[in-house]
């Protein structure tokens, strides 16, 4: 979203905890820090839809890629502490191992479980956010609209539920 609104981002810390902090910059106005707060914690959530969406038309190998592609371009243009580093090219290269040389139904298979990953991964974190005070995503949303922080923190909440929600149902092909 930094990017999205004009900013650039100058490092990526990813942590053991599953945490993470971006540093950015140029993000001026307003609203572009009000998008940027509020991108964060539905992020995985979405981006599990997406996937989801893309495993259940049948091209988990699209899915596998993206995420490949997108973990990349992280480790070279923003990724700068050791462990998130690592990490990263670890994933990197599994799912560059898995894309090459596992048999397709091991491919959507672990389309699938990066899926929920991402799903479960965003309420998790959607839900230890509501412990945050003080500087935080809800905090900066809340002194930008002047409503309160913790309806922001029960938003990301419920967008992460919703979003796993939907995951279920794209995934499992369930009425919706």
């Amino acid at each position: 979203m930094v990017l999205a609104v004009g900013g650039r981002v100058r490092a990526v810390h990813l942590r053991a905890d599953t945490s993470g902090l971006t540093w950015h910059q140029g993000v001026q106005s307003r609203g572009g820090r009000i998008l940027v707060a509020a991108a964060g914690y539905p992020a995985p959530g979405l981006a599990g839809l997406a996937g989801a969406g893309l495993v259940a038309t049948g091209h988990p190998s699209w899915w596998l890629a993206a995420l490949a592609t997108l973990g990349a371009i992280q480790i070279v243009l923003w990724v700068r502490n050791l462990f998130g580093l690592a990490t990263t090219a670890l994933a990197v290269g599994a799912l560059c191992s898995c894309l090459a040389f596992a048999p397709t139904t091991v491919i959507g298979v672990v389309a699938a479980a990066t899926v929920w990953y991402l799903a479960v991964g965003g309420l998790r974190a959607s839900l230890e956010a509501r412990r945050e005070h003080g500087v935080s995503d809800a905090g900066e949303l809340g002194r930008g609209t002047r409503l309160p922080a913790g309806l922001f923190r029960f938003t990301f909440v419920v967008v992460a539920a919703l979003s796993l929600v939907g995951c279920a149902l794209v995934l499992f092909h369930l009425p919706k």
